[in-house]
């Protein structure tokens, strides 16, 4: 075969390859799931005060899939690590036990990680598809603790928690309360809200 011949089925090959070079450079779909977005999930076991340890993993799982612009970018089923954050056992004169969870990243089909923060945890109620993104306090993995809600939710707990902290040191006949107070328990499918901290982005 002679060189211009060659030449010419060199450039026969590359413009068949073209096309399929030119395909693998177009940019991939691109959904973005906003701040302030809210995952549902569950506790998939139970976790109680009286038995975790604070830094203990919590396994939850997605009860509602996560759909955006008719993509699923995550469906029913999908895993999660939470982990106890706050822990106090249950102690003498009816201290109660406490727990508290957090869940700062979820993993995306396609390999990133959104930053989260861990919303409303406790039994089975109704979740918000979405929050006022101003309520993320800082959009990393810190417990919603925002200025607004102390100051909104305040003046309506404080009557029912000095009440709760008055009776929780006597017992039912009004003498003092000598023994020990009950363990805080998640019981397995307990709904756990995570919110999305940060916008993210997550290619399809």
């Amino acid at each position: 075969m002679t060189r211009f011949q060659n030449t010419v089925v060199y450039l026969l090959l590359a413009a068949l390859n073209q096309p399929s070079e030119a395909g693998s450079a177009l940019p991939p779909h691109v959904v973005v799931v906003e701040k302030g977005v809210v995952l549902k999930f569950a506790t998939v076991a139970e976790v109680s005060s009286g038995t975790a340890k604070k830094g203990d993993e919590v396994p939850l799982q997605l009860t509602r899939p996560l759909v955006i612009d008719g993509i699923t970018l995550l469906p029913v089923g999908t895993q999660a690590r939470g982990r106890v954050s706050e822990l106090t056992k249950a102690g003498p004169k009816c201290r109660a036990g406490v727990i508290d969870l957090e869940a700062d990243k979820v993993r995306f089909s396609d390999g990133s990680i959104a930053l989260t923060e861990v919303y409303y945890r406790g039994p089975d109620v109704p979740v918000p598809e979405k929050i006022n993104s101003r309520l993320v306090r800082r959009g990393r993995h810190d417990d919603l603790k925002g200025l607004s809600q102390v100051i909104l939710v305040a003046p309506i707990v404080a009557p029912f928690l000095l009440v709760y902290l008055v009776s929780s040191l006597f017992s039912k006949n009004g003498t003092p309360c000598v023994g020990d107070g009950q363990d805080y328990v998640f019981p397995a499918g307990s709904t756990v809200a995570v919110v999305v901290g940060k916008k993210h982005r997550v290619r399809y």
